[in-house]
């Protein structure tokens, strides 16, 4: 008797398909999976100096937030309790990054900034989609006072950490809220 004679039906399919997904898994895999990128893989392109291409400021809030034109890449770095004041926040002033009271990353994705601080979202408009987030783990950021409801912030060094343990230096930017303070609703 032929050794798969007898696997015809539903024991058959599933027997081809595990020898396929494991030949497919093997084939070409020189890596664990759910490994992003290896430990000696060169950083992301996408995230070395993406703080240069960021010109769309955002905002709103206790924070500073902008994207590329695209919404693609986009930084969010905000007051970690939106109750906070300034001088807890320890602004106008410089902030070294990581700080416990910002949270500070910066995002890949599409429409990241979709519906910002808007009241009304409609059912076809767009939502952001996030493909990966890193958080900052290195920079410095100096605000100054422009107004009553209006802050900038100069970054500088900002760096981020891979999963693989690169840093990847994000670049120099400014960016202003000039809606410090305001929330939709």
């Amino acid at each position: 008797m032929r050794p798969f004679a007898r696997l015809t039906g539903h024991r058959g399919v599933c027997l081809v398909a595990a020898v396929l997904l494991a030949t497919v898994t093997a084939c070409g895999q020189d890596r664990d999976p759910g490994e992003s990128n290896p430990p000696d893989a060169a950083p992301e392109p996408a995230l070395e100096g993406m703080l240069e291409g960021m010109e769309e400021d955002y905002g709103c809030g206790h924070g500073f937030y902008a994207s590329n034109a695209d919404q693609t890449h986009g930084l969010f770095i905000f007051a970690s309790d939106p109750q906070a004041t300034e001088d807890e926040l320890g602004i106008p002033g410089q902030v070294e990054l990581p700080d416990d009271q910002w949270d500070a990353y910066v995002e890949t994705g599409e429409n990241l900034f979709a519906n910002w601080c808007d009241d009304v979202v409609m059912p076809d408009d767009p939502g952001p989609v996030t493909d990966a987030t890193f958080d900052l783990t290195g920079g410095t950021m100096t605000v100054v006072q422009d107004g009553p409801e209006q802050f900038t912030a100069e970054l500088t060094g900002v760096e981020v950490e891979t999963s693989g343990g690169t840093v990847v230096e994000l670049g120099e930017m400014t960016t202003t809220n000039e809606l410090w303070g305001v929330y939709a609703g």
